[in-house]
């Protein structure tokens, strides 16, 4: 893992819910989309209290950027992404990057929005 993806990971990992065990992550680019699972536990033996990620899962990928998807579609391409999860999580995060810019800020904005209440 390089420091970069380290640095989001942390980032995201201390920012809402440090005690969870379980963490998903939806990357939405613009070709596609990616689901990760993060495992992970507080470090007790410390000062730092940053959580220990102790397994990283690669769940599905589809093909096809979230900002090109009609309204009706969003639920299932959302859905399609938790098809091979056993796990529940405790937190779901939904990053969007490079194809959200090519929208309006208005579009991004209703594009978040249904995202938030697709999402388990």
């Amino acid at each position: 893992m390089n420091i970069r993806k380290l640095s989001f990971l942390v980032a995201i990992l201390v920012s809402s819910s440090a005690l969870a065990e379980s963490t998903f992550v939806i990357d939405a680019g613009s070709s596609g989309s990616r689901l990760f699972e993060y495992q992970y536990h507080q470090d007790t033996s410390s000062d730092h209290g940053l959580p220990v990620i102790d397994e990283q899962i690669k769940h599905q990928s589809i093909k096809g950027g979230i900002q090109t998807l009609k309204e009706a579609n969003l639920d299932s391409y959302i859905d399609s992404l938790f098809v091979e999860t056993k796990t529940t999580p405790d937190n779901v995060y939904f990053y969007s990057t490079a194809g959200m810019r090519t929208i309006s800020a208005t579009e991004r904005n209703l594009v978040n929005q249904r995202v938030g209440q697709a999402l388990p």
